[in-house]
């Protein structure tokens, strides 16, 4: 990031970025209606009218504090502008609003010894007038709220949330002295920009006003964001932000009046390399997304997928995880191979060879069938519930014990032996697994959407067939063709850990 952020200004670099993520989005395989840009000026426009509505609702206020300064520079050091030692842990290089290993947020003032991100000067101090937002007199509501509804958060939000609670809110400026972001609409401020914590996190209101379109007033997003209809409203980051999520966007929300707030709260500790080494680009620790879209297609039986896998199935829900090639090769000719992709091979060469590449047509399905059967309608609810419950790991065991269900239920039933001696019995089974083949190509379309248009192509299924609950393949359905959905990775043609 380095290389290229030095010589270019923050809208070049913010253009560049924006630009890289969208491209590493699609070639992960998620989508999106609208991924927006602070200074996109419908989100200028509708952060504007929210900070002016609470500053005429008193909840902004102004107050002349000590921030830090860098005489060189001739700025104010907030933010990333400023490093130095954290308050908290007192881990060296913490930010200016944030220390990325303990987590605690504080005012950039707080700092032991700070210095200039830019030149590495020592921080003067210098007064400034900012328009600080009033936490404590919103801190009786955010309690009762927190407390109807932190049973649906993960562990760590409750904690750290609580921990904020108890200590008592304090107010926090939310203008800042830099040349970049969204102006301050108030007049004597108008030199300033909005703090970009406070303008981001408004962009999950202003992105759902731009999609259904309408104003701050009214539009058909008032489906989503009034209170009185219970729109469901999950939150999905790291725990670094679940001060973000879980008191200062409510507050505002709180403030502003009559808005939904947040129901859910999925908050992941951190993905970390081996050893428990964090990912950092700036000292060459760990693989970017980049890097690793570039070795699909160069490493065989890579994809991207297999990513998608590993990441889903290794989630760091309730402690910090470790991302290791090795792993992710284990787990990929584990799971992926010999468990899924082995399962399809059998099913479709047997159907092939017996059946003419159709499925076959049931007669009396026996217990051992609808048993199977009743595997798959049950498998929507409960990965649905786990889905909806934020439990990325459950979804992913829910989803390989059908798999296992499957090849055990083929293995008992052995159609390659019945086929010599009972032709019906066969073609129930078989019938049994394209139900189950068919049945997961929905099921796993959130979690290995590229495996799915492998699998739609074998199952002779548009790619974007697909709802969840139970779907019948007819019996006389010609079949694709289809090579394997997954083949083996070698660990020696990856990276090291």
């Amino acid at each position: 990031m380095g290389q290229f952020v030095e010589g270019k200004n923050p809208a070049e670099i913010v253009d560049f970025y924006h630009q890289q993520f969208t491209d590493n989005f699609l070639r992960l395989g998620f989508t999106h209606d609208l991924y927006a840009k602070t200074m996109d000026p419908e989100h200028q426009q509708l952060v504007q009218q929210f900070f002016q509505c609470l500053y005429e609702q008193q909840y902004l206020f102004p107050k002349i504090i000590p921030q830090l300064y860098c005489s060189p520079c001739q700025r104010f050091l907030v933010d990333r502008y400023v490093e130095g030692e954290c308050p908290n842990c007192h881990a060296n290089g913490a930010r200016g609003d944030q220390c990325d290993l303990c987590g605690k947020t504080y005012e950039a003032i707080a700092l032991i010894n700070p210095h200039c991100k830019t030149c590495a000067s020592s921080a003067q101090i210098k007064e400034s007038t900012q328009l600080h937002f009033n936490l404590q007199i919103l801190q009786p509501k955010l309690t009762a709220w927190i407390d109807q509804v932190k049973h649906n958060w993960r562990t760590n939000a409750q904690h750290t949330t609580e921990g904020w609670l108890k200590e008592g809110l304090t107010n926090r400026a939310v203008t800042r002295d830099i040349d970049w972001g969204i102006p301050v609409p108030i007049e004597g401020f108008t030199d300033k920009v909005i703090y970009v914590w406070f303008e981001a996190v408004l962009g999950y209101l202003t992105t759902s006003i731009r999609h259904c379109g309408g104003d701050l007033d009214a539009g058909p997003w008032e489906a989503w964001w009034r209170k009185e209809n219970n729109p469901l409203h999950y939150y999905v980051h790291g725990k670094d932000n679940i001060p973000f999520h879980t008191i200062i966007f409510p507050a505002m929300l709180l403030a502003y009046g009559n808005l939904a707030l947040a129901t859910h709260i999925i908050s992941s500790e951190y993905l970390q390399l081996p050893a428990g080494q964090k990912f950092s680009t700036s000292q060459g620790c760990g693989t970017t997304i980049p890097d690793f879209l570039d070795l699909v297609g160069k490493v065989s039986g890579l994809e991207v997928d297999s990513l998608r896998f590993f990441l889903i199935a290794n989630h760091p829900e309730n402690k910090d995880a470790q991302f290791s090639w090795t792993e992710l090769a284990n787990q990929h000719n584990t799971e992926l191979v010999n468990k899924l992709s082995n399962l399809v091979n059998r099913i479709h060469k047997l159907t092939l060879d017996n059946f003419h590449n159709q499925v076959p047509e049931p007669v009396a399905l026996s217990t051992p069938d609808q048993a199977m059967l009743q595997v798959l309608v049950d498998g929507y609810q409960n990965i649905g519930t786990s889905l909806e419950a934020g439990s990325m790991r459950q979804t992913s065991r829910l989803w390989l014990e059908i798999v296992e269900k499957a090849n055990a239920y083929l293995n008992q039933q052995a159609p390659w032996k019945q086929i010599k001696t009972d032709r019906q019995q066969a073609a129930n089974t078989l019938y049994v697994g394209w139900q189950v083949l068919c049945n997961l190509h929905s099921l796993l379309q959130p979690f290995l959407p590229f495996t799915c248009q492998r699998l739609a192509n074998i199952l002779n299924l548009p790619p974007t067939t697909g709802s969840w609950r139970f779907t019948t393949l007819p019996a006389g359905t010609l079949l694709g063709s289809g090579l394997f959905l997954f083949t083996r990775i070698n660990r020696a043609d990856l990276p090291a850990d």
